[in-house]
């Protein structure tokens, strides 16, 4: 009897090990490309501020880039519910599809023109 019932918590305690979060590390520098991109864009936006001006669309693109990568690194370092980070992604899908369209209608101009 004692054995069947030392058995029984046995296989509670292990249950129970297995149900807790096990403590991962952060692996720090996971996202380096995303925050170097970010910088490089920032930089680009400032550097060629007039250019990009002179060009409404070509601005809207690269302005949008950097809200869409903003997001994303937003998205994958903040601890936010479900909900809202369904929310981000489907923010950084469509701002997406927006400079595809920015970027296509620039094409079309450049090879029109």
């Amino acid at each position: 009897m004692a054995r069947m019932s030392k058995r029984i918590s046995n296989k509670i305690n292990k249950a129970k090990q297995e149900q807790q979060p096990k403590e991962t590390k952060k692996k720090y520098g996971r996202d380096i490309w995303l925050i170097v991109l970010i910088v490089v864009n920032f930089l680009l936006l400032i550097t060629s501020w007039q250019n990009l001006l002179s060009s409404p669309t070509n601005f809207a693109a690269y302005f949008l880039l950097e809200i869409v990568l903003i997001v994303m690194y937003i998205n994958r370092h903040a601890n936010m519910s479900e909900k809202v980070a369904k929310w981000m992604y489907r923010t950084q899908i469509g701002l997406m599809a927006v400079i595809l369209a920015l970027f296509i209608i620039t094409a079309i101009g450049y090879f029109v023109n």
